[in-house]
């Protein structure tokens, strides 16, 4: 498992704790934030709180921000809007 839990201090300062998965063909990771906590596990969680999935190129696409614009992706995200801005805004942290 990987911690990261001051790097997204200003982020997660003011949210409620949320979990995330990631699922693409043959692999998934588990992510985890709140004030203080942010870690990444290998493996599925099916009740996250967002949930993103589709094949492997997309999903890391979608992850960088990098989607295709007019075309299908082949990504799901499933979860409350404020969960997934959430997740959005630790991505962009993390790749600036």
């Amino acid at each position: 498992m990987a911690e990261w839990p001051d790097y997204f201090t200003g982020i997660l300062a003011g949210s409620p704790g949320r979990s995330y998965a990631v699922r693409t063909d043959g692999a998934a990771w588990r992510l985890r934030g709140g004030p203080g906590l942010f870690t990444v596990d290998h493996g599925a969680d099916d009740a996250a709180d967002v949930i993103v999935s589709g094949p492997p190129t997309p999903v890391l696409r979608w992850l960088w921000g990098r989607e295709r614009t007019g075309e299908p992706s082949g990504v799901t995200v499933e979860g409350a809007p404020e969960a997934i801005e959430e997740l959005r805004r630790c991505i962009v942290t993390s790749t600036q």
